[in-house]
């Protein structure tokens, strides 16, 4: 029970990775608030660890409106009095050849990727800083550390949430809050499905063999969730601005 009683706000939870980090914080004693845009889900799925006896509340938010980050942090603290944990998991995915893409689609990935987790951090950080043991985990990805064709705007935003990352550890290290990235190869989600029928159709990777070279297999939701909540915990107290690499040595042999 290695969250018992801490309040853990994990930010798109609908669905993947998300969902399933929320359920294993649940499950190791959390009360765990759920942030996403997808109601029906998130709803279904909080009445399904609360009718195990977890504590989970799910609040429909879209995180690039820091109108609706704002109420959720308010009440969360009103409910729990502080938050210990906050994992910024939303995100989204643009394949598309750099020269086909527009400066719209440049602000919107940047907008979502980037500064929706700007702004949750903004929100919900001024809560950490009465924890005891505070930490923040975001989502970032390896194409954040190594770039690959057709995903220029995607690697850039990335990229950012990887600086971020490092900014907030070295600001805040000395007030008592650590902060962390997960940087996942290709995940067996909505999202990494979508990414690789995308890359396959513009010719740039042939599908599963590059995954069997790269990976061996595409990971598992359950297996990047674990390593978020190590990086939660306290057993990576002295773990500060850094990027866990989860991939299966796929940048290591690249």
């Amino acid at each position: 029970m290695r969250f018992d009683g801490k309040t853990v706000v994990v930010v798109g939870a609908s669905s993947g990775v998300g969902k399933s980090a929320a359920g294993k914080f649940a499950e190791q004693g959390a009360n765990v608030v759920m942030l996403g845009l997808r109601a029906d889900e998130g709803d279904a799925f909080a009445k399904h660890l609360t009718d195990r006896g977890l504590s989970a509340r799910f609040w429909q938010c879209d995180w690039t409106s820091v109108e609706q980050l704002e109420r959720v942090a308010k009440a969360t603290v009103e409910q729990f009095e502080q938050i210990d944990v906050l994992y910024n998991h939303a995100g989204t995915i643009l394949v598309k050849p750099f020269l086909e893409t527009s400066d719209g689609e440049w602000t919107e990935i940047m907008e979502t990727n980037l500064m929706g987790m700007v702004r949750s951090i903004r929100c919900f950080l001024p809560h950490m800083l009465e924890s005891v043991d505070a930490s923040i985990v975001n989502m970032a990805s390896i194409s954040g550390l190594s770039a690959s064709a057709m995903e220029a705007a995607y690697c850039v935003s990335k990229g950012a949430c990887v600086q971020l990352t490092r900014a907030i550890a070295a600001e805040f290290r000395d007030r008592g809050v650590r902060c962390n990235a997960v940087c996942p190869g290709f995940i067996r989600t909505d999202h990494g499905n979508h990414e690789l029928r995308e890359l396959e159709a513009l010719g740039a990777i042939n599908g599963i063999e590059v995954i069997t070279a790269l990976q061996r297999r595409m990971a598992e939701p359950d297996e990047i969730a674990d390593a978020v909540l190590f990086l939660a915990s306290h057993e990576s107290r002295f773990i500060n601005g850094e990027m866990l690499v989860v991939d299966n040595a796929a940048m290591a042999t690249t």
